[in-house]
């Protein structure tokens, strides 16, 4: 996926948002091989992970134009409040959340399915660009935990299939895809053309 040229052309002048964030390492990522890319935003509920962010942002990101266009931001999942504040009256391109599904709780897999939805849905006065066509507008890791098994994942799923939208497993790169006793996803959130 980091490699992929096409998904980096992708990224050109697009909203990203990752939810969940932790140390930042995915937006990050997305920083550093995004060039164009019009504006990142971590977020994490724990204002400490921000912290550090902020931290390896300055450490990490060269270029002072990607380093405008990379935000931090609280975010705690299914909070209107932080939520409108984020979004700033508009869409988020493309999502990322990533090792944010380790807890035994159907009500965490919906708010962070409803967190998502938020963030992609477009609002009133916005023209979707690309209402004629399906589109990712989220990637989700996933790895099965004791604490977060399968079936509790499911709900995200549900939960997501519940708005309009869509999913499809995508392939994980070496070396994610055997490791032992581990199950992980890679998952793509899809949004048909013409839903709203």
């Amino acid at each position: 996926l980091v490699l992929d040229k096409e998904f980096r052309s992708n990224l050109v002048n697009k909203r990203c948002i990752e939810i969940g964030c932790g140390m930042g390492v995915v937006s990050l990522a997305i920083a550093m091989m995004g060039e164009g890319t019009k504006e990142i935003i971590a977020t994490d509920g724990d204002l400490a992970a921000i912290e550090n962010v902020n931290v390896n942002k300055h450490l990490l990101l060269d270029s002072k134009e990607i380093r405008d266009a990379f935000k931090t931001s609280k975010l705690l999942f299914a909070n209107s409040d932080h939520i409108n504040k984020i979004r700033n009256n508009h869409r988020f391109d493309l999502i990322f959340a990533t090792d944010v599904f380790y807890m035994y709780s159907e009500e965490l897999m919906r708010d962070i399915a409803r967190t998502i939805i938020a963030l992609a849905i477009d609002s009133d006065d916005e023209e979707d660009d690309d209402k004629d066509s399906t589109r990712i507008i989220a990637y989700i890791g996933y790895q099965e935990r004791k604490c977060c098994e399968y079936e509790t994942f499911l709900e995200f799923l549900k939960e997501i299939s519940s708005h309009g939208l869509f999913y499809r497993h995508l392939s994980l790169p070496e070396p994610y895809h055997d490791v032992p006793n581990t199950k992980s996803y890679l998952i793509a959130i899809m949004k048909p053309a013409g839903l709203k």
